[in-house]
């Protein structure tokens, strides 16, 4: 079940029942604003600018808007060990918002998640893994160049705030996103396999499948998709990404 909000909100999607954003059964919500301009972005009206002008005042409204909608399923999040995850977009790019909802959930003893590209300023990241649980911790492209060719922006502070968030002992679990001919390549996998054993902790890793369920979002948006009419991948090749993790020892999610 999703609530869509309308187009000036920071918040555009609310979705319940979620069981591929962290443990358990969750409410995932997600941020408007991303500083990555992915080619395969899988929520394009997250991308839709806001007033850059909020206050507080703002976020505390949206957080009173949304926890009702949050607490109708606490006793799932008691039952199955689930919680709360917040996504986007990005939710590190609008800290007040962010904040005031970990306030509200740890208030109700909910257990929360960040999923993030982990583009952000070391600060910020430092402040919210003192108030987080879990992070879902996206890694694309280790590569510099192919990660700015695709997403606009460089890979080097994604790594090294998850270097240093690693070193915190906070729960994290690495998100791959596989998209066809970029990053699902032997060699970026590969590429990744070896820069999470360099980090000296064991990190899961769950490979998170390309499918086309963005093609209607950029059809109502007026938009052209980069990745229009690519298939998803067969089982005998989501097969041989996974191989590339588990012949490196790493543990994958899902994967017995």
């Amino acid at each position: 079940m999703r609530t869509v909000w309308d187009s000036n909100a920071h918040i555009f999607d609310v979705k319940r029942f979620a069981i591929h954003d962290g443990p358990g059964i969750r409410t995932t919500v997600f941020f408007r604003g991303c500083p990555l301009t992915c080619d395969w972005c899988q929520n394009p009206e997250c991308m839709q600018e806001i007033p850059d002008n909020s206050t507080d005042d703002d976020a505390v409204q949206t957080v009173q808007q949304t926890m009702p909608i949050i607490e109708r399923d606490s006793v799932y999040y008691q039952q199955s060990g689930g919680g709360v995850t917040f996504s986007g977009g990005e939710p590190l790019g609008n800290p007040p918002l962010l904040e005031s909802f970990l306030n509200a959930c740890h208030q109700k003893g909910y257990h929360t998640a960040l999923d993030t590209s982990g583009f952000a300023s070391p600060d910020t990241l430092e402040h919210f893994a003192a108030m987080s649980d879990l992070f879902l911790y996206d890694l694309k492209l280790t590569d510099e160049a192919a990660h700015i060719r695709h997403t606009g922006v460089t890979n080097k502070p994604i790594l090294e705030n998850l270097q240093w968030l690693a070193d915190t002992g906070i729960p994290i679990i690495i998100r791959v996103p596989l998209i066809p001919c970029v990053t699902d390549t032997r060699q970026n996998l590969r590429d990744i396999s070896d820069f999470l054993l360099k980090l000296g902790h064991e990190l899961p890793v769950e490979l998170l499948p390309f499918n086309t369920l963005a093609k209607a979002k950029y059809s109502r948006l007026g938009q052209p998709s980069r990745y229009d009419g690519v298939p998803v991948q067969t089982e005998e090749e989501l097969a041989e990404s996974r191989r590339v993790f588990l012949e490196s020892g790493i543990k994958l999610l899902g994967v017995n």
